[in-house]
């Protein structure tokens, strides 16, 4: 038997929720289950920032499936409220009884900080740990920043989801092609623009550089590895 969906929302992943329910409820449809709609949850923030999250409907028994943007600031949350908001949704539907949880991120916090240097910790294992002792089954991203962010999960199911077939439709749609090179803003993001240029059929080029590591976010100097003169540039990243 196959448990009922419920599908919710953090506040600032309420947005993408509307636009995930309608290709969900045409597969629902087209598998002969019933439409569903967003279950009502309300989320509050004290006045000293403190967040909780409450679910206004019966989960029980229910597959759920949870959707945050952690990169939306539109009331004013950073990233870290953002996250902190779905461990408090989270946690409401693992004491809600919920049967299963997933989460759907379609940025993955903490992903810079997925390597080990000096003393710091690594962030997105630690995010990834806090999931599974929450009791996350599945989390769902696209385009993670470090495919290895996957070897930080021991039991949680980890979908990374790839966006570069649906965006090239668009490209081809309103994009001159003839015209067009594709670029990766750094060496590590040249598989992923190789997606892009090799189903557009156009030619790839790169950007190297050399980083100073003693600051954050500083680039000495960028040198370009292929030819843009009088191109337009299809610049593929996968976070900003």
């Amino acid at each position: 038997m196959v448990s009922k969906i419920c599908l919710m929302a953090c506040k600032n992943g309420f947005y993408f929720a509307e636009k995930i329910l309608p290709h969900l409820n045409r597969f629902l449809k087209d598998a002969n289950y019933s439409e569903i709609s967003l279950t009502k949850t309300d989320e509050v923030q004290f006045r000293n920032t403190e967040i909780k999250s409450n679910i206004l409907e019966s989960i029980r028994g229910s597959h759920v499936f949870i959707v945050q943007d952690v990169s939306n600031k539109s009331n004013g949350y950073s990233v870290s409220d953002n996250v902190l908001a779905l461990k408090t949704l989270i946690n409401s539907a693992r004491i809600s009884d919920a049967f299963k949880i997933t989460v759907i991120l379609p940025t993955f916090p903490f992903a810079r900080q997925d390597k080990h240097f000096s003393r710091e910790g690594i962030t997105a294992r630690m995010f990834a740990q806090e999931l599974e002792m929450l009791g996350v089954n599945t989390v769902i991203t696209l385009d993670i920043h470090n495919l290895a962010i996957a070897g930080f999960f021991n039991k949680t199911v980890f979908e990374n989801l790839k966006g570069f077939r649906d965006l090239n439709k668009y490209v081809k749609q309103n994009l001159p092609l003839e015209n067009l090179v594709v670029s990766s803003p750094d060496i590590g993001g040249l598989k992923r623009a190789e997606n892009y240029a090799s189903e557009l059929k156009i030619n790839l080029v790169s950007i190297y550089k050399e980083r100073n590591y003693k600051k954050i976010d500083a680039i000495d100097k960028m040198y370009v590895i292929g030819d843009v003169k009088n191109k337009d540039v299809l610049l593929v990243d996968d976070m900003i």
